[in-house]
């Protein structure tokens, strides 16, 4: 094992081998902890729950891992050849990470689907009857930097946050015809000190036009508006949105459960029920997981790889 100022993990065949020595206030028993990660797991939740730490980056992969102590904090930096120019993030104690001054820290389970085209006027027909639900319009700004699990964004262009994927499912069905990824992310927002972003970082905007609708953990709609839109208590939104970015048409239809996390799966399959059992969805919509993924996914997919400046020698 090497000295305290960091540690070295391996990769192998069975799993992952991570040892580190903790500052004071998270030792284990007072002696450096080791730990056992199978490189099947698809998210650091195991990581999150077994270090009480929330690990920012990155998914688990057969590839070795270096987490360096910055101080008080921590940063996990990936140590492959094909290493991403990414921001560095610090981690947090989980307690630490939920009661930021000044920062609002929310935890969701999200079922997401992308689509080419214009918004089609029968899915907009179908999910706002009589005009129900709560519109917006506003133009978000994205970090491009092809990462799948972690979402940097200004939001309205103004307030930058940022979402990091805690867990991702495999493939679920909330319905018979309803097929998805579902993914547990957590968001802190502003998230301006969390983040160290460096001048060769390039940024889509994306235009959006969302409405949104609520629905409790029985079921029943709640109105939305300007002044309850904040997410509080247990329950679901569902949404759709027009998206356009790089001149480049889209849509997208979500959910997003909110709430104790234990209510979150119950939560995404109600509000599908509720929605469809109102007013049938057109009949032509396919719902499944080959269209189902977050936003850093899609925009990785959909928008080409911007052309960065030349730094100067």
């Amino acid at each position: 094992m090497n000295n305290h100022h960091g540690k070295r993990g391996s990769s192998s065949r069975s799993g992952f081998d991570v040892a580190w020595r903790i500052p004071p206030k998270w030792m284990f028993g007072g002696t450096p902890t080791k730990l056992t990660f199978d490189p099947s797991e698809r998210s650091i939740g195991q990581i999150e729950s077994k270090c009480g730490i929330i690990v920012v980056p990155s998914m688990v992969s057969e590839r070795s891992l270096e987490v360096r102590m910055l101080q008080s904090d921590y940063a996990l930096k990936e140590r492959s050849a094909n290493r991403l120019t990414r921001p560095v993030m610090p981690l947090f104690s989980t307690p630490a990470a939920r009661n930021l001054p000044g920062v609002s820290v929310d935890l969701t389970t999200e079922l997401r689907w992308f689509f080419d085209g214009p918004l089609p006027a029968d899915v907009r027909s179908w999910f706002t009857p009589k005009n129900v639900g709560l519109l917006e319009r506003r133009c978000d700004t994205y970090l491009f930097d092809g990462v799948h699990d972690t979402g940097v964004k200004q939001r309205s262009r103004r307030t930058l946050e940022l979402k990091i994927r805690t867990g991702l499912s495999e493939p679920t069905s909330v319905a018979d015809d309803v097929h998805g990824n579902i993914e547990t992310w957590r968001r802190w927002s502003p998230a301006d000190h969390l983040l160290s972003l460096g001048d060769n970082t390039a940024w889509v905007n994306i235009d959006k036009m969302i409405v949104k609708r609520r629905f409790g953990t029985d079921g029943q709609e709640k109105l939305l508006s300007e002044s309850t839109r904040a997410m509080t208590g247990d329950g679901c939104d569902a949404e759709i949105a027009a998206l356009l970015a790089n001149d480049r048409e889209a849509w997208t239809f979500a959910f997003a459960a909110f709430g104790q996390p234990e209510t979150h799966h119950k939560s995404l399959r109600t509000a599908w029920r509720s929605l469809s059992m109102q007013q049938a969805p057109p009949g032509w919509l396919q719902l499944g997981t080959d269209r189902s993924y977050g936003y850093p996914e899609w925009i990785s997919k959909v928008i080409p790889t911007p052309t960065l400046p030349q730094s100067s020698a």
